[in-house]
């Protein structure tokens, strides 16, 4: 399942543009042209986010109309705070996470009925939440189970988005540097984890 610009969107990403499209009222017509996906995903789709109460189903002239609920509008305003601390480039807007006595429970954002894919936020979750206290890029490849290529992608735009940085380790040639989470980093796993509750209530 493709976006618009061509890159696999993961099932979390397709229910929230399905969410979108509601806010409003839809017809299944228009989600199907929104979504970008076939009938038989679509319905997929909107059955699971009415059993999870995320969407209803309303008849307007023997026509049936999705539109978004309270709890719906909750998530999907969760879920663009997330886009906000990422596309964020103003710092200091971002609350100091340590006064809030930070913690973080790892779990996962999949939503295993619609499909395999993981999503980019739960990506950056696992990365910035392995780097709390500083990890090195050996101990990261292990703690994640992956590859140097996929490892190295991910890193580069968590620096970019200032949600992690690189310091170096001065005197010690075992250790060429190590990966902690910033501020920013901290918050958005704060906020990542807001979300993870209320989906999975």
């Amino acid at each position: 399942m493709t976006s618009y610009k061509g890159c696999r969107r993961s099932s979390l990403e397709i229910v929230m543009d399905i969410l979108k499209t509601c806010a409003s009222g839809a017809s299944i017509s228009q989600i199907l042209r929104e979504s970008n996906l076939n009938y038989r995903q679509v319905q997929k789709y909107v059955n699971f986010m009415i059993k999870r109460k995320l969407i209803k189903e309303v008849l307007v002239n023997r026509r049936k109309r999705y539109h978004m609920t309270r709890y719906g509008a909750k998530v999907l305003k969760a879920y663009n705070s997330l886009n906000d601390i990422i596309n964020s480039s103003k710092f200091e807007r971002i609350p100091n996470i340590e006064k809030y006595g930070f913690t973080y429970k790892h779990g996962s954002l999949v939503v295993k009925e619609l499909g395999p894919q993981i999503s980019k936020y739960e990506i950056y979750a696992k990365i910035i939440s392995a780097s709390l206290d500083g990890i090195t890029k050996t101990k990261l490849l292990y703690v994640l189970k992956t590859n140097t290529p996929w490892l190295n992608k991910h890193l580069r735009e968590l620096m970019k988005k200032e949600m992690i940085i690189e310091e170096r380790i001065d005197g010690d040639r075992r250790v060429k540097g190590l990966y902690r989470a910033t501020n920013k980093g901290k918050y958005y796993l704060k906020k990542y984890n807001e979300l993870k509750n209320l989906f999975k209530r």
